[in-house]
């Protein structure tokens, strides 16, 4: 994939409060697609946050795997286009899994009538950290700040290049399609383990595309996942 920059600079404060439990699950679910590989920081266990007028777009990517959420301000709230620019973008580092840990607790904390309306909020801003302004404004990092059940976590954002996975458009030209497709073992490991899906849609495109998929459930999850390389036939004497 090529890497584009798609963070978006943020000079005012950015806070979005959704609902905790679906933002858990839908956090888990696009960050078990990010990378392991830490020649490729932009993808090294990272994850993209978009920003939009009814939600929040997350995004998880390896370059071989991508998995795409959806957390609703409300009930309803239809999944933003895929030509359609978010308000702000950012896109967070969890290389320690802090993020991940955070987002289980919450998932365990909420599975109860008593906090199963929990709130999570997430602030992006500028670093509080007393030493910055002696350096100067330009000097000031932005984060991630989340808040749910009275507990805080800080989150370092990544300011540089992302993949722009828009430019692969996820089906919507109009492609050859094929009857089958050879794809990795592990791929569908990933997308067993999607929490809240209880059924998987496939369209398999072009050998030298992509296997388009949806995950339909408590969760809506939608991505893509790479072709492997076919084998070559023996040619028949």
């Amino acid at each position: 994939m090529e890497e584009r920059v798609t963070t978006v600079a943020i000079k005012q404060p950015t806070i979005l409060t959704l609902p905790a439990r679906a933002a858990a699950v839908a956090w888990m679910n696009a960050f078990s697609a990010s990378g392991q590989d830490e020649e490729r920081p932009a993808l090294y266990r990272s994850l993209s946050l978009e920003f939009f007028p009814g939600g929040a777009h997350l995004v998880g990517c390896d370059g071989t795997v991508l998995f795409r959420t959806w957390v609703p301000r409300s009930d309803g709230a239809a999944w933003p286009e895929m030509d359609e620019a978010p308000e702000s973008a950012v896109v967070v580092i969890d290389v320690d899994g802090f993020g991940l840990g955070f987002m289980r607790s919450l998932l365990r904390a909420t599975n109860d009538d008593v906090h199963l309306h929990e709130s999570l909020t997430f602030t992006v801003s500028a670093s509080d950290n007393e030493a910055a302004p002696a350096l100067g404004t330009e000097f000031l990092t932005q984060r991630l700040v989340l808040r749910a059940c009275g507990q805080r976590l800080d989150l370092r954002l990544f300011e540089a290049a992302y993949p722009d996975w828009r430019r692969l458009r996820l089906g919507m030209e109009t492609i050859e399609r094929l009857e089958s497709l050879t794809v990795a073992p592990r791929m569908f490991a990933l997308l067993g383990k999607l929490k809240g899906v209880s059924a998987i849609d496939l369209e398999f495109y072009g050998a030298s595309k992509h296997v388009a998929f949806v995950g339909r459930g408590e969760c809506e999850v939608r991505g893509l996942v790479m072709p492997m390389r076919k084998p070559e036939q023996p040619i028949e004497r």
